[in-house]
């Protein structure tokens, strides 16, 4: 099977997926050129699988005319290599709409994966809301990461609930796995984490919260918070200042896997989400997760047995989990290892990739 993978955002997503299909699949990435200027640039070589083949094309201003050169290059493309499948990731460009219009106009079967339905809390709209609008109207094939998603999806857009598929989000450091992820699991049980960007969604004044109550039953805790954007509401909220590592900068997936290492458990107080690639990740690392019970996050973590589930919101609930688990050894244990189980199973890769190419078998 050929397919043509457009995407210009969710990178780690994309190459881990890609790396996974190309296995048994001709598999091409179309990045924007902007690729060479992003994040993900200095890894890119050390990311991309050696079977999967990549091309860029730039994307001008909307307004300008050298659309006509990117119209022109993209038709070029899709001749040169006629995929079977043109497989669009969810990115606020009005230029992925017009790619899509191009293959559809060629009587290329399109797939399109949704990664957050609604923009989140905090966070302004804009075109994106209105790109993916258009981009979901004739679809093939939509994937998203959870039962709840899809629902969300058929609540607010006029598809057919067969075109929908669920397949969830798998490690974003797959590349960096630990030989043994369930290493150093015996230590005494002090260090929590919160990493990722700063946002409001992110619920991080929970946890900061829920620290004295913490702190309280588990003298010498150490909450290490680790992400980048504006944390001057956190810090001000901040209570026993010694009880916490802030690192308030972008980290680079080595860096995650680093703190991810350093922790015994790991938190995630969102107020509200779609999804979490972040848990997947954190479960090959043979990590448990206290997460909340918002979006499709409980269909990835079974309260009671990766990790534990909390309401949203709730410092003292979210501070009694956090108590629990660095209080009980076994318990912690179990679910890190249970959480690893799962890393290898529905949320691997291999399995996630099947999933995707049952997809683009039933179009074709």
């Amino acid at each position: 099977m050929k397919i043509l993978m457009v995407a210009n955002w969710f990178y780690e997503y994309v190459i881990h997926l890609c790396n996974a299909l190309s296995e048994k699949d001709d598999v091409t990435i179309l990045f924007t050129s902007l690729i060479h200027e992003d994040y993900i640039a200095p890894v890119l070589d050390e990311l991309v699988g050696p079977k999967i083949k990549i091309r860029t094309i730039e994307y001008p201003r909307l307004h300008s005319p050298k659309n006509l050169c990117f119209i022109w290059k993209y038709l070029n493309i899709l001749r040169e290599l006629k995929p079977d499948i043109v497989h669009f990731q969810q990115h606020p460009s009005a230029h992925n709409l017009i790619q899509k219009r191009m293959a559809e106009f060629l009587d290329y079967r399109i797939v399109f994966t949704i990664h957050d339905v609604f923009k989140h809390l905090g966070e302004e709209s804009g075109i994106q809301q209105r790109v993916m609008n258009s981009m979901l109207k004739d679809s093939d094939a939509t994937i998203l990461h959870g039962e709840f998603m899809k629902q969300q999806t058929l609540n607010e857009f006029d598809i057919p609930k067969n075109s929908m598929h669920t397949i969830f989000m798998g490690d974003l450091s797959a590349h960096l796995a630990p030989e043994k992820p369930l290493q150093e699991l015996d230590r005494s049980g002090r260090t929590v984490l919160f990493f990722g960007r700063i946002k409001e969604y992110k619920g991080l004044e929970t946890l900061i919260k829920a620290e004295p109550l913490i702190s309280e039953k588990v003298p010498g805790v150490r909450i290490i918070i680790a992400g980048s954007g504006d944390m001057s509401r956190e810090r001000a909220l901040m209570i026993n200042h010694d009880n916490f590592e802030v690192h308030n900068r972008y980290l680079d997936l080595p860096e995650v896997q680093e703190f991810i290492q350093m922790a015994d458990i790991v938190v995630l107080p969102y107020l509200e989400a779609s999804q979490s690639g972040v848990i997947p990740t954190v479960y090959s690392h043979g990590r448990p997760v206290i997460a909340t019970r918002v979006g499709s996050i409980p269909e990835v973590l079974t309260d009671g047995h990766e990790g534990l589930l909390v309401e949203p919101g709730d410092p003292e609930q979210l501070a009694e989990a956090v108590i629990r688990l660095l209080r009980d050894d076994e318990l912690r244990l179990n679910m890190a290892k249970n959480a690893y189980d799962r890393s290898q199973t529905d949320l691997s890769w291999p399995s996630i990739a099947l999933k995707t190419r049952q997809v683009y078998s039933s179009l074709l």
